[in-house]
């Protein structure tokens, strides 16, 4: 709890504070699942090195055998293997070095947390994590102007095929037909979209409350309950992706002779994509554990800062700082409690204003 003495520090108490609540074990835990993240990926590169040369070789073979004339996609420069590696390493860095940015944010936080040093503080894991969510943020902004363009022409392809069948070539009810699609995808993206743009803001909401209370004198939990909640709702998708993806592995060998699709080339090509059905399966499963245990860390922590604050007024800014005998002069720049005899700050040499 918040004290009200002569040497109320308001800035260090909040670092204990905040120390106090994330040195628990499910912070260790999000650094090491975003650690079997980053292996999940490099296994999935180097799989997809050894098995997408033969997966091209038997679609591209099937291609040729089935569509005659194609002679154009012998240039296709997927079809080299080297290619494919280089493409698949080069395109795979940004993830990799995210994640463990993300990782070696939260073993900061949790060491430093640990640590009982009064001198000790997880800022610069927070700070890691801030940066790593405004570019996420950034990102999920520039995602989300494109979707809405998508959405758009979409939008307006449903509208042309209810109000003038003709312009597409289609019968009255194809085009109905083909509008109602264009109608479920829209509706389907945009509540994409609104949960991916409420998921960035909300985490970047959240980590900056992180940041704020650990850098001033009050502390914040904006953006914890939304985030906490994006991140279940997460854990329903994604679990609900696994299930289909299991059972359409399941299922494609039927669909795929009953459509009368199902020749050596198409049968070897799934054949060899089952080692990369089972990688994606367990990514995601490591992935429905992250979401959860991020929930878990971001109610915790709101609920953890509501109880610290809940009927309390921060001496600072009340009235209640007259009541304070002879409180010393506090640093403006880090927040240390200044003697009286001080012009300058013992701990990082800021000048002291007395008023």
């Amino acid at each position: 709890m918040y004290q009200n003495n002569q040497t109320y520090n308001p800035f260090a108490q909040n670092v204990s504070i905040i120390k106090s609540y994330f040195k628990r074990k499910s912070v260790l835990a999000m650094a090491v699942l975003y650690c079997i993240s980053i292996l999940f990926t490099i296994v999935t590169i180097f799989t997809m090195n050894f098995v997408f040369p033969e997966l091209y070789s038997n679609m591209y073979m099937n291609i040729e055998i089935s569509a005659q004339g194609l002679e154009q996609m012998g240039e296709n420069p997927f079809s080299s293997p080297a290619a494919t590696s280089i493409i698949s390493i080069i395109s795979a860095i940004p993830s990799i070095v995210m994640t463990g940015l993300i990782a070696l944010g939260y073993f900061i936080i949790y060491f430093k947390s640990k640590d009982e040093n009064p001198s000790s503080s997880p800022k610069a894991g927070i700070t890691i994590l801030y940066i790593l969510a405004l570019i996420s943020l950034i990102l999920s902004i520039f995602a989300s102007l494109n979707m809405l363009l998508a959405l758009l022409v979409l939008g307006i392809v449903a509208i042309v095929g209810i109000s003038n069948p003709s312009a597409l070539e289609m019968s009255a009810q194809d085009a109905s037909i083909f509008a109602g699609v264009m109608i479920f995808f829209v509706v389907f993206f945009a509540i994409f979209l609104a949960l991916l743009l409420t998921y960035s803001i909300s985490h970047f909401t959240y980590i900056n409350s992180i940041k704020k209370s650990i850098s001033g004198p009050v502390l914040y939990n904006k953006g914890a309950g939304a985030y906490s909640a994006c991140s279940i709702i997460l854990v329903v998708l994604v679990s609900l992706t696994v299930i289909l993806a299991l059972i359409g592995s399941f299922l494609m060998p039927t669909i795929l002779e009953a459509s009368g699709l199902n020749d050596p080339y198409i049968a070897s090509t799934f054949e060899a994509m089952t080692p990369m059905y089972m990688l994606s399966a367990f990514a995601m499963v490591v992935s429905i554990v992250m979401y959860i245990t991020d929930a878990v860390i971001a109610r915790g922590y709101k609920k953890y800062i509501d109880d610290i604050t809940s009927g309390y007024t921060n001496p600072l800014y009340t009235e209640q700082l007259s009541a304070i005998p002879a409180m010393q002069a506090v640093c403006p720049q880090c927040g240390a409690v200044a003697k009286d005899t001080d012009v300058f700050c013992g701990v990082c040499g800021a000048t002291i204003n007395r008023q």
